[in-house]
């Protein structure tokens, strides 16, 4: 023990003498400050001897020392190897004691996993409120987590002021995060005095999804005046900075020149920036634009590549595509049925449940039915309508292996038409008319087939000429049945159709043949004109026309689309009544697409005191029941108003819109403009356009039929309200389609 004693004395002459500042006396002598601001000290000059004394220092307890010698452990320093385990020991050791420098560096590691596997529940353990210093990346994973649920024991506002702290900072994606937090909050009437600033801000420190969605926000005039060129700068910005959603938003504006000019190069040139992201759409398009030769030449070898590359990712276009071309021998592929089969189950099976359908039909070719039924019976479960119809077709006409049920058959068509499947309720109609499988209701079954029919379904158009020419189910009508076969005939490539329109032909006059085909000649041109301008992109209608509207207050003012009466002047209204009066215009918003006109007198129904009510649409939910009146088709139908209904077919429009709704509602030319009510009478919508069956069949290689779209009432609500428009409306009535369709009137636009 005498090294002791001479240590002992050699400590007490140096605090005798004064030696230094008596620093390292006292570190030597055990004071564990001293030995951690010794440590600091003399790190850079003698590291080995700076961390003994700082791990000396640890050890006592000093909170300062546990934190130091913890951060250096970390990563590792001069002389010294990372041990992260004992790092973040220190570091939690010195957090338990209530250092809040700790708690903040243990956020740090278990949020980025720095030392430690990533645990955000554990971060949120160690972080104390309010966090203003807190780091702004781990602000916003944090607070991200939060605010989506994935961190018990925290709420979504501890959340939001993380996010809101890191936007202070500069944390560009902490404002993308918050803008996309207030916009779901209301998607009806965005706060976009709150959610632009952000965006734009974002957007301006080339924050990818905040410029793409600024991009978008300029480009449709949403919360601010639409500018195409500033939106095209943004929105290849993103693109160009690996944002693979901003390029495929790119390829269509780009190859439509709907909004932007059209510019396929520049499309296909983004698409190939982007083509080393794991986005199967991305692989989807480029085959499209070496399909096409949408700013590049044909190529069928990259387009197969492109397309094999997408279904590896599970993209379910990828695996259509590869189906059709296995189908039928394409892109210098063996012409194989099964493997078309097993691709189109692929596809749907990945959410694209229409093509079990197309899986069926394929293994089919084969000569298995066996495995054309299980596809079918897969595809009924997913509730693909087309796999229903064909399953209910063979139980309405019976086979070797499925016995004929028809009462089962129009339970399944009746699924199917709920949905609003034309060709199901055409077969619908069938069934009534015949007594097939159910009680025989001729009268239902001719206004099944007229209402698909008016809808322009060509099998229930050659069935209702031949009800009108009969008389069953209605009164005989030469004249009307020659109309719907020669429209029948004139869009299938059915024979039958073509001799039964010749056969009624002959049953006319020559005066009254020409006088017929003539409408329909118009009615067929009419639609054609709408199908080009809908594929090239063109929009708009040319001025004048016919379409539909709601008298929607006492006073006379009349709800409409923006494009009934675009370029116009001189409005007539054709009321329930028969009346005719003038109109004028009051206000519109040609992107909301809504137009209100004032009667030159006040107007009131003898039956009902007041117009429906216009309420909120937040309350729609998918599948409700709808229907609408309209004057659909004008000059060829009656000029009574028509009667349609479907139900409610998603909450979004095209490329989630969010201020329409698609429904299964039959409309028509002439529709757009009219109510779109619910079961109670109320108004919740305003039709506004639908989606042309062949253009799509060409961009999609899917025909689509009855996708149809309706303006919610909440936007239009907004719209009313800044113009100073209050809308009326009283109670529910007792027959809610009486009083939608004493309120809807007839609209003739001028120049």
């Amino acid at each position: 023990m005498k090294w002791l004693g001479h240590i002992s004395l050699f400590a007490l002459g140096l605090l005798l003498t004064g030696c230094g500042d008596g620093l390292e006396s006292r570190a030597e002598a055990g004071d564990a400050l001293a030995q951690y601001q010794l440590a600091l000290k003399i790190e850079k000059s003698s590291p080995e001897k700076a961390y003994r004394f700082l791990l000396l220092s640890a050890a006592k307890g000093n909170l300062d020392a546990q934190y130091a010698w913890g951060e250096r452990l970390l990563t590792g320093a001069p002389q010294l190897k990372a041990d992260p385990a004992k790092a973040i020991f220190w570091i939690q050791k010195s957090a338990m004691a209530g250092s809040e420098k700790s708690k903040r560096q243990l956020v740090l590691c278990y949020t980025n996993g720095v030392g430690v596997a990533p645990n955000l529940q554990i971060a949120w353990r160690w972080l104390t409120l309010p966090a203003p210093d807190l780091d702004p990346e781990v602000a916003f994973k944090l607070g991200t987590a939060i605010v989506e649920r994935r961190v018990n024991g925290a709420d979504a506002e501890q959340g939001l002021k993380l996010l809101m702290n890191a936007a202070e900072v500069g944390s560009a994606k902490a404002m993308t995060k918050l803008a996309k937090i207030k916009y779901a909050e209301n998607q009806v009437a965005p706060d976009y005095e709150y959610i632009l600033p952000y965006l734009k801000k974002a957007a301006e420190l080339k924050e990818p999804e905040a410029s793409r969605l600024w991009g978008l926000s300029l480009l449709r005039g949403e919360g601010q005046d639409a500018d195409p060129e500033a939106a095209l700068t943004f929105l290849r910005r993103a693109a160009e900075l690996k944002d693979s959603q901003a390029a495929c938003d790119l390829y269509w504006e780009l190859n439509t020149g709907k909004n932007l000019r059209r510019d396929p190069g520049l499309a296909f040139r983004l698409l190939q920036g982007v083509q080393g992201s794991k986005d199967g759409l991305v692989q989807y398009l480029l085959a499209r634009c070496y399909h096409h030769g949408q700013g590049v030449a044909v190529d069928s070898a990259k387009e197969l590549i492109c397309l094999e590359t997408g279904k590896q990712m599970g993209n379910p276009d990828c695996a259509g595509a590869l189906g059709y071309a296995y189908r039928l021998g394409l892109l210098g592929l063996p012409k194989s049925p099964g493997i078309a089969s097993k691709l189109y189950l692929e596809a749907a099976r990945w959410g694209r449940r229409d093509y079990f359908y197309y899986a069926a039909i394929a293994i089919q070719e084969t000569g298995n039915q066996a495995a054309y039924l299980q596809i079918l019976s897969e595809g009924i479960k997913a509730k693909d309508y087309r796999s229903m119809n064909a399953f209910a077709l063979l139980l309405e006409k019976g086979s070797p292996e499925v016995t004929k049920n028809a009462a089962r058959a129009f339970d399944l068509y009746s699924e199917v038409a709920e949905q609003g499947n034309l060709y199901a309720k055409a077969k619908m109609g069938e069934l009534l008319i015949d007594g097939n499988g159910v009680t025989e209701d001729a009268v239902r079954g001719v206004e099944l087939l007229k209402e698909a029919a008016v809808a322009d379904q060509t099998y229930a158009q050659a069935l209702l000429a031949a009800c009108l020419r009969s008389g069953k189910g209605c009164d005989k009508d030469g004249e009307e049945a020659y109309f719907w076969a020669y429209l029948a005939a004139a869009q299938s490539k059915n024979d039958n159709y073509a001799k039964f329109r010749d056969k009624l032909a002959g049953e006319l006059t020559s005066a009254n043949r020409a006088k017929i085909a003539a409408l329909c000649r118009s009615w067929l041109e009419k639609k054609k004109t709408e199908s080009t301008e809908d594929e090239e992109g063109k929009g708009g209608t040319k001025a004048g026309g016919t379409g539909s509207g709601l008298i929607f207050s006492n006073t006379g003012l009349i709800l409409t689309n923006h494009h009934v009466i675009a370029g116009c002047k001189k409005f007539t209204i054709i009321t329930s009544a028969g009346e005719k009066v003038v109109a004028s215009l009051v206000a519109s918003d040609a992107k909301l697409d809504v137009a209100v006109l004032r009667l030159s007198k006040p107007f009131k129904h003898p039956q009902f005191s007041s117009p429906p009510a216009l309420v909120s649409s937040s309350g729609v939910k998918s599948g409700e029941k709808v229907f609408t009146i309209g004057h659909p088709l004008a000059g060829l139908l009656s000029t009574e108003a028509k009667y349609n209904e479907g139900s409610v077919s998603a909450l979004s429009g095209m490329r989630d819109d969010r201020n329409i709704m698609q429904i299964s509602v039959p409309i028509q030319p002439g529709n757009s403009g009219g109510p779109l009510a619910n079961s109670h009478g109320e108004v919740v919508g305003l039709i506004v356009a639908t989606v042309n069956g062949s253009a799509l069949l060409r961009q999609q290689d899917v025909l689509a039929q009855n996708i149809n779209f309706a303006i919610k009432a909440d936007p239009i609500i907004a719209f009313l309200q800044s113009n100073n428009i209050t809308a009326g409306g009283g109670v529910r009535p007792t027959d809610p389609v009486e009083h939608v369709k004493a309120y809807s009137v007839k609209i003739i636009s001028q120049p």
